[in-house]
């Protein structure tokens, strides 16, 4: 959305995806782009290639030993901005409770992390939050943050 990065087209738009279908069906809705099929903690890109790089809903899919990896391969390839959009856990238990029965039956994801454990997660990756939002219609789950690459 607009509100977190410039509305403007990309001057070039790349996508790594781990599945095939995912990649190919990218490539099918916008012909344009550069499309492969890989992994967030080994990306196929010279360094600084990219203003920004956009993590989106793509870590809570990530066993937690490749978060570290995938943080640093986005760091290493971003010239301006790490962009994450992505699930958190409420810090309410009963509430924490509900949000994982959802994701469990409905989002396929793995990993759903409380707001200090991404603290901690992206303070570790040598990522500095520029900009940090949290949204969602009933639980607050989901957060974005802007963050600066490592030099």
């Amino acid at each position: 959305s607009s509100q977190h990065y410039p509305a403007a087209a990309p001057r070039r738009r790349a996508c790594v995806d781990a599945s095939p279908e995912m990649a190919a069906e990218a490539k099918r809705l916008h012909p344009e782009g550069d499309y492969r099929v890989g992994s967030a903690d080994r990306l196929p890109f010279p360094d600084k290639s990219f203003d920004a790089v956009l993590l989106l809903f793509v870590l809570h899919h990530l066993e937690p030993a490749v978060w570290a990896g995938a943080l640093a391969e986005a760091s290493r390839v971003a010239r301006e901005s790490v962009l994450v959009l992505d699930h958190v856990q409420h810090d309410n238990a009963a509430l924490a409770w509900i949000q994982q029965a959802w994701w469990d039956a409905a989002d396929g994801g793995s990993i759903y992390r409380r707001k200090a454990d991404w603290d901690r997660v992206l303070a570790d990756a040598g990522l500095a939050v520029r900009d940090y939002r949290r949204a969602g219609a009933l639980f607050g789950n989901v957060c974005f943050w802007r963050l600066e690459p490592s030099r």
